[in-house]
């Protein structure tokens, strides 16, 4: 009967349905069409959640929208039943092994369509009941299994039960395609060892159907029935007219032999389920050819199919063979092993292996390989290595693939120590390896800066020519030239991007600069440093960072360094300004420690100019300042900030930073603080590590410009203890009125401040004349004070400032300046300084 036979007989059934939102729907089947789309009466809907239930009359469900289906055992008993009974008294002939007599169960998708035909016992040639089993049928039976045709027909094996996950995952390809068909998209399952099974290869275009059609086939082509595709769905008649789909038609035109040979010829050299399984259909089914080993042997070496193959068919069919009394022999174990490299499963290859030694049958050398490339994709490397020993003390040849399996699984393991031994064990052997697998290591091995791997496949391969790295990899050599010291393999990668016409870069000669100072040759790391220089390429301060790092770790004095230099010099090579640099950051590193060395500071300086063509910019006087500072020597930092100003190098913050620090520590607070206004004056805040040092240096002065710097709201930290940090106050101006005479101009204004919870408010009114160059206190509040000059006329400078005092004699004051454009009544002014002194 057909599928929607199975659901009239399920009508007036409770039936549970899953649909893709997660919802349930159990109720009574009162209608289904061929496209799954059902009626169901009596319904209780459940949520997604489990926490919510309605109660329906009706509800009309779309196939498309369906997950899963199920409905009760005792329908799916009735299907059985009528099947077997309309089974009894059909046969096809005499038994003829258990695989011709065994009920040929085919499943039926978009693309594959096959019939099941059941045979029965007796001799007689009958009339056959067609079955389809499409997805519909799996999703409405779940609990049907093949066995249930043992009652009728003996089968091979027991058939199983197909696992509920696969059921569902059928179901969601068979609901994602078109809705107006119900129809399946299993994945063959080959432990069900009963059914056989038709798959489409989907990469195939749609040309190849036509062409298998209405074009001849060429028998000689052992690849033509691959490319053959199933038809689209048919009409019961046409699959009753039709030959049955999923086979080349040609093949009923060859012989049996030639078809015994094509599969023996086609999985040993491409194995494949599809083609496999293709070839035995026509001779065991069509042509009645008793299955034997060889037939056995041949569907399991075919599931070393990567895509379709699977360690669970391969023990389904040795059972089968057992049940049947079929021994295996060497030739099919190994056939097993073959798999299991491909579908590693310890415990099948352990039974395999104890069954060979069972009975004496030795592992020939493709079966060790075997074993082993199963290991191997178990990741079970020490077992795998000591196998590789065993082999070796064997006498048996590994492998090329074999070796290269376990190397590329090393290498992305890092396993890189084992990697490049077993490379030099190959190599001395004189057997060779891929390029491909050089280059692999090597990107591999480099990008982890594994020494003894990367050189050793540079020097192997790279220095021979034999592989031609690009760019990327070649930079990473060189980096793990660097960090090892290694200055003949980074010139040897310098001189390879030569000869390729690849311009080494500032990175490169940055590593070639680090692979000199890492070695201990400090001269030759200077003196890359200057044919770079040469070759228009800048040299930056990261530039030398391996070469101050070796100076203060190898203790090398800085005239040393100074005199390696001058040799260079000597030589007629231009001596770039960031050597000189590096050796006056020695100096400024060790003047904590040993002041004297800022006169030898000041004598570099004063060679600088012979050295080095370039002038010394505003960083060199920095570290010269930052040495000064370190030592304590304010009367050599004072010499550097004159020469800055003779020669015109413009300070930045850095410059200004070192010079407040320094006159702190002088104690001269009056020019710290200066200083600091000129910083501001730039608008550029200084460093939180040099405010904190100002804040730790003023704190125990009594120093009226100390405590403005302690106090200073570009100075504080934020932390809780400062009662005013850069709080943000805005003065209120009105009724503003000016005059000018000859001998002066004059002014008035009220102001006021709003009251915040540091500052007190005030109300004032400010008179006074552009004369006064001091501020001038404000009427009704002596604590505010004004002062006013003209600026570009007709604008006016207005600056006001407020004094307080809180609770335990602490006063503060607040400073705010503003320009305007007479008249201009009402403005406000921003208070842009704050500050308090204890």
């Amino acid at each position: 009967m057909l599928p929607l036979g199975l659901l009239t007989a399920a009508q007036g059934h409770p039936m549970l349905v899953e649909l893709k939102n997660g919802e349930t729907l159990n109720g009574h089947l009162a209608n289904c069409d061929n496209w799954m789309n059902l009626i169901l009466k009596e319904v209780v809907q459940t949520s997604p959640e489990g926490d919510r239930f309605f109660r329906l009359p009706e509800v009309y469900v779309r196939g498309n929208n369906i997950k899963y289906l199920r409905i009760p055992e005792e329908i799916i008993e009735m299907v059985k039943e009528q099947q077997a009974n309309q089974s009894q008294n059909r046969n096809r002939g005499p038994r003829e092994g258990a695989l011709r007599s065994r009920a040929d169960i085919e499943l039926l998708s978009e693309t594959d369509q096959v019939v099941e035909k059941l045979p029965s016992p007796q001799g007689l040639e009958m009339p056959r009941t067609t079955l389809v089993l499409d997805g519909l049928w799996y999703c409405l039976c779940p609990s049907f299994n093949a066995a249930t045709f043992n009652r009728v027909t003996p089968s091979f094996t027991a058939g199983r039960r197909i696992p509920k996950h696969n059921r569902i995952t059928a179901l969601r390809s068979s609901i994602s395609d078109p809705p107006r068909r119900c129809l399946t998209n299993l994945t063959p399952r080959p432990t069900d060892a009963a059914i056989e099974i038709v798959e489409d290869d989907t990469r195939r275009n749609t040309d190849s159907e036509s062409t298998s059609d209405q074009q001849p086939f060429d028998p000689d082509d052992a690849g033509a029935q691959d490319d053959v595709r199933p038809g689209d769905l048919l009409s019961p008649m046409e699959r009753l007219t039709k030959p049955p789909p999923g086979v080349p038609k040609y093949f009923k035109h060859l012989p049996s032999q030639r078809l015994e040979n094509r599969l023996q010829e086609r999985v040993a050299r491409y194995p494949r389920v599809l083609s496999a399984t293709q070839i035995l259909r026509v001779l065991i089914r069509d042509r009645h050819v008793r299955p034997e080993m060889r037939h056995y042997r041949g569907l399991i070496l075919a599931n070393s199919d990567p895509e379709r193959g699977s360690p669970q068919a391969v023990r389904a069919l040795l059972k089968e063979m057992e049940e049947n009394g079929i021994p295996a022999d060497s030739g099919t174990l190994h056939a097993a092993l073959q798999v299991l490299a491909v579908h590693p499963d310890y415990l099948l290859r352990q039974e395999i292996v104890r069954t060979l030694r069972d009975r004496w049958l030795p592992l020939s050398p493709a079966g060790w390989h075997f074993v082993v490339a199963g290991l191997i994709r178990e990741h079970q490397f020490e077992l795998a290595l000591d196998h590789v020993e065993q082999m070796e003390r064997k006498g048996m040849v590994v492998e090329s693939w074999l070796h290269s399996l376990l190397i590329y699984y090393l290498s992305d393991f890092g396993e890189f120590d084992e990697v490049v031994r077993l490379m030099r064990s190959r190599t001395s052997q004189g057997l060779d390896m891929s390029s491909e697998l050089w280059l692999h290591v090597l990107e591999v091995a480099s990008a982890a800066l594994h020494y003894d791997t990367t050189r050793y496949i540079w020097r192997q391969m790279v220095e021979l020519r034999y592989l031609h790295p690009g760019y990327p990899l070649c930079s990473n050599v060189l980096s793990v030239a660097a960090r090892a010291g290694d200055t003949e393999l980074a010139a040897s990668v310098i001189r390879f991007l030569v000869e390729v016409n690849m311009q080494p870069q500032l990175d490169d000669y940055e590593r070639m600069v680090e692979a000199h100072a890492v070695s201990g040759s400090l001269y030759s790391a200077f003196e890359v440093l200057c044919k770079m220089h040469m070759a228009d390429i800048a040299v930056e301060d990261r530039s030398t960072r391996a070469i101050l790092t070796h100076l203060l770790q190898s203790r090398t004095t800085p005239r040393g360094a100074w005199t390696m230099l001058k040799q260079l010099k000597a030589t007629k090579l231009t001596v770039p300004l960031g050597c000189a640099k590096v050796v006056l950051e020695m100096c400024e590193q060790e003047a904590l420690d040993n002041p004297s060395v800022v006169d030898e500071g000041i004598a570099f300086y004063k060679e600088l100019y012979a050295l080095c063509p370039d002038k010394a910019d505003v960083s060199v006087y920095n570290i010269l300042l930052g040495m000064c500072q370190r030592a304590r020597n304010t009367e050599a930092g004072m010499f550097i900030a004159k020469e800055m100003a003779s020669l015109g190098v413009i300070p930045d913050q850095g410059t200004f930073e070192h010079l407040i620090v320094m006159c702190l520590e002088a104690g001269n607070f009056e020019s710290g603080y200066m200083y600091l206004q000129d910083l501001l004056g730039r608008g550029i805040r200084p460093g939180e590590e040099t405010r904190a040092a100002i804040r730790e240096l003023c704190s125990p002065s009594e120093d009226p410009f100390a405590s403005r710097l302690r106090h200073h709201p570009q100075i504080q930290d934020g932390s809780v203890g400062c009662l005013v940090d850069e709080i943000t106050l805005t003065w209120h101006v009105s009724n503003f009125t000016t005059g000018c005479s000859p001998a002066a101009c004059t002014y008035t204004f009220n102001i006021y401040g709003v009251a915040t919870a540091n500052t007190p408010g005030f109300n004032a009114t400010c008179t006074g004349n552009s004369n006064n160059t001091a501020l001038t206190a404000c009427g009704g509040n002596p604590q505010v004070q004004s002062r006013i000059q003209p600026a570009t006329y007709p604008e006016w400078n207005i600056r006001v400032e407020h004094a307080w005092t809180l609770p335990g004699d602490m006063e503060f004051y607040a400073y705010g300046e503003t320009n305007v454009t007479s008249p201009t009544p009402r403005f406000t002014i921003p208070v842009t300084e704050e500050y308090g002194v204890a």
